[in-house]
């Protein structure tokens, strides 16, 4: 029907269901098929994936049996969780043109900005150390970059040094 419904299942590949009765766009101007990404987060709790929402692209979060699937940030492009299923980092338009790589607390609701840039897609190390982002002014000049990270509990990642180019 030209569009993705997220599903989940069993390992053995039973237990087929769907996650939320929307839909994720495959094509559009604020869509393409890299932005559904639906991924589960560290420790198994919930699963996260960018959908419409009635305030635009949204980060939609559920629980790992597929119920209570909710819009919980707005206007993002990429994201990836970071070290458990509480907190997020992710790539949004700022207002100058630029991206912004942000982490956001789920429960909370505190953000902070981590790097403005023009970042794109995003990984966050398992041991929530650093993320890996591409950078350029086009997809021809993309590179890939590492930026340091550190946190202590359960407080938001901060920047621990300037991003490094791993690619050229």
């Amino acid at each position: 029907e030209g569009k993705f419904h997220v599903w989940v299942m069993d390992p053995d590949g039973g237990n087929l269901r769907r996650l939320a009765d929307h839909t994720v766009p495959v094509t559009g101007p604020e869509w393409d098929s890299g932005r559904v990404a639906p991924r589960w987060s560290p420790d198994g709790k919930a699963i996260g994936y960018v959908a419409a929402s009635d305030r635009g692209a949204a980060l939609w979060v559920a629980d790992r049996d597929g119920k209570n699937a909710r819009p919980r940030l707005y206007g993002l492009l990429y994201f990836d969780w970071y070290r458990g299923s509480r907190h997020v980092i992710y790539v949004r338009r700022g207002e100058t043109g630029f991206t912004e790589m942000r982490a956001a607390d789920l429960e909370s609701g505190a953000e902070a900005v981590l790097l403005k840039a023009q970042a794109m897609e995003l990984q966050v190390a398992p041991d929530g150390r650093a993320v890996a982002y591409s950078h350029g002014v086009s997809h021809f000049s993309m590179n890939v970059h590492l930026l340091p990270l550190t946190a202590s509990g359960s407080s938001l990642p901060r920047v621990a040094g300037a991003p490094r180019q791993l690619t050229n």
